[in-house]
């Protein structure tokens, strides 16, 4: 998408062209920012060549450029926002969440080692490489040369889709995953979680503060915030 600097030279180039002093570029630098910044590149710098290279019978206007650049984008693959020069992408269900991203976990041993690696990995649906490129390793090819690999000795895969849209949270049954480390860390963690609750361990100060603010009074933590403000 257009940088603040691209999107102010080309201000600069079209005050240059058409006698706009200092004070058109200061007044209207945010007016441009706000309407390009989402813009492809390609767009702004091809609409903004059709109004330069064009005639006019008046001195042409922001409301110029973004009609130029409007017919860029919608020449671009892919549905078009109505009135604006922002592309929309058509994302499948399983990564639309995430722009074209499928969130990737393999769980594997080498070397007698446990291995926990997370990737971000490309769809692979239409709209994920129109918006992303194709230089990032498709999901589902990232897990076949996984398990393909004779150095290693695949343990897991996850990655997010429609169904399961994050590698750690809380399930439908409401219970705790991660997929990002080691199961032994992670449940050694709620372990360690549950003894600090039930008493077996110590608290920490963190989990003594968390207790005293969840069991407080509206006017006990009115006053609280209010004595800290006052410091």
């Amino acid at each position: 998408m257009a940088s603040k600097g691209m999107i102010c030279d080309s201000l600069e180039e079209f005050a240059y062209n058409f006698n706009k002093g200092r004070e058109y570029l200061n007044v209207m630098e945010g007016r441009w920012l706000a309407a390009f910044q989402n813009t492809p590149d390609e767009c702004l710098t091809k609409g903004l060549q059709d109004v330069l290279t064009r005639h006019h019978q008046y001195p042409p206007s922001l409301g110029h450029v973004v009609e130029a650049v409007q017919k860029q984008v919608a020449d671009l693959l892919g549905r078009v926002g109505s009135g604006i020069t922002v592309k929309s992408y058509n994302f499948c269900q399983n990564c639309a969440a995430r722009q074209g991203i499928i969130e990737t976990a393999a769980h594997y041993i080498r070397d007698n080692k446990y291995v926990v690696s997370c990737k971000a990995n490309l769809c692979g649906c239409p709209g994920s490489k129109e918006f992303n490129g194709t230089s990032l390793r498709l999901w589902n090819k990232r897990r076949e040369l996984l398990y393909s690999d004779d150095r290693i000795e695949m343990k897991a895969f996850y990655y997010t889709d429609e169904h399961h849209p994050y590698l750690k949270g809380v399930d439908s049954n409401g219970q705790l995953f991660d997929h990002t480390v080691d199961p032994l860390v992670f449940h050694q963690r709620l372990d360690t979680i549950e003894k600090r609750k039930n008493g077996t361990l110590p608290s920490t100060s963190f989990s003594r503060a968390v207790d005293v603010l969840a069991t407080a009074s509206p006017e006990q933590l009115a006053n609280l915030f209010q004595e800290e403000m006052d410091q």
